[in-house]
């Protein structure tokens, strides 16, 4: 990668993207529209799945192998699953070991990229990404580790140049963030799920729903998640708790009781 003394990019750098799932589609355009970048590969699966990606790029070209990807990249990143991050980057030891390595996990070990050399690190972006749905990437918290000094600075550059959140954080503390997440996020959308499909069967809208549940987020990040909470649980109302574990059926009751006896011992001493 060029990068002037005073951190500006002078030429624009070749990144590569290993994956073209949901981050991909969504991160790589915003990459690849910065004037000091140029996204020239999309490595996937399958050539249609590269296409997907590659289609919103300025010229990317699409492989469905990795016996073709450029070795004269400056940035290569890695946006699979977790568990096929292990498997790339064996597969890819020695290609460029003087480029920038980077996953974009938010669990997994920076350690994981050591066979590709030693400037490698995490260029994770903290959102729910869907194709075929946009978001404004400028809002997407960016989560930042190097193996040295110069890795950290480069991918935070790339990262301050995409979003206005961008935060240095390694680790274990970065796979806590990630869990936390997965609550906040992914839990939280499966419940959802159930509550449309609660609703189906009576034939109730889900979007009924909608402002209740923008004010219970509304409101959590006004006033604290705690000082939120409502409901039966909330309150200690057993009998309720018994009703809807009843109404709702097997499939689903262990898991109301589950979450309702957390809520009862979080504030069992103020129910």
């Amino acid at each position: 990668m060029s990068i002037s003394v005073s951190g500006a990019m002078t030429t624009p750098s070749k990144v590569v993207f290993i994956g073209a799932g949901n981050l991909a589609w969504n991160i790589a355009p915003a990459i690849d529209s910065l004037k000091d970048f140029e996204v020239v590969q999309v490595v996937a699966r399958t050539l249609e799945s590269a296409r997907s990606v590659s289609c919103r790029l300025a010229n990317a070209q699409p492989l469905c192998s990795t016996d073709l990807i450029d070795s004269t990249a400056d940035v290569y990143i890695i946006a699979v699953g977790d568990s096929d991050i292990p498997l790339i980057s064996a597969r890819l030891a020695g290609i460029n070991t003087s480029a920038i390595w980077a996953h974009t996990s938010g669990s997994i070990s920076l350690d994981t990229l050591t066979p590709l050399g030693k400037n490698i690190g995490v260029f994770y972006p903290m959102q729910t990404f869907s194709k075929g749905r946009e978001i404004s990437i400028d809002s997407v918290p960016f989560f930042i580790e190097g193996s040295n000094d110069s890795v950290t600075r480069q991918l935070t550059a790339i990262a301050r140049q995409l979003s206005d959140s961008v935060t240095l954080l390694s680790g274990d503390d970065r796979t806590l963030l990630h869990a936390a997440a997965v609550f906040a996020c992914n839990f939280t959308n499966h419940l959802l799920a159930i509550s449309s499909e609660l609703l189906s069967h009576r034939g109730i809208s889900f979007d009924v729903m909608k402002p209740l549940v923008e004010e219970t987020v509304i409101k959590a990040f006004a006033t604290g998640p705690d000082n939120g909470q409502t409901g039966p649980a909330r309150r200690g109302d057993i009998s309720t708790i018994n009703r809807h574990a009843d109404i709702i059926g097997q499939q689903y009751a262990r898991l109301y009781r589950l979450l309702s006896d957390s809520i009862i011992n979080r504030f069992k001493e103020n129910v």
